[in-house]
């Protein structure tokens, strides 16, 4: 994790250390499949988690799951906020 974690807000926290937790869970299965879970939140530019690579650092099955994730997080109910639907999930940029 990166240095400034413990200036964050306890939520933030937890979300950062998501994919820690993940892939302590998916240990067992083999290597790219828990690399791939544990890069899903990173981004070209570096500004993802929890490590923070970027570009050619990230392997391009992490960025497509990544893609699908928040797909899925926009066109699905959720706790402060109503499913946006897959037609707006796939039209916003």
């Amino acid at each position: 994790m990166r240095s400034y974690l413990w200036r964050l807000p306890s939520w933030l926290k937890t979300t950062r250390s998501y994919p820690s937790k993940k892939r302590k869970r998916a240990f067992w299965l083999s290597w790219p499949i828990s690399q791939i879970v544990y890069q899903h939140h990173e981004k070209m530019n570096g500004s993802g988690y929890p490590m923070g690579p970027s570009g050619e650092d990230i392997l391009l099955e992490a960025l497509i799951l990544g893609i699908a994730d928040v797909v899925e997080a926009m066109a699905s109910h959720r706790a402060y906020r109503p499913a946006l639907g897959i037609d707006t999930a796939l039209a916003k940029k």
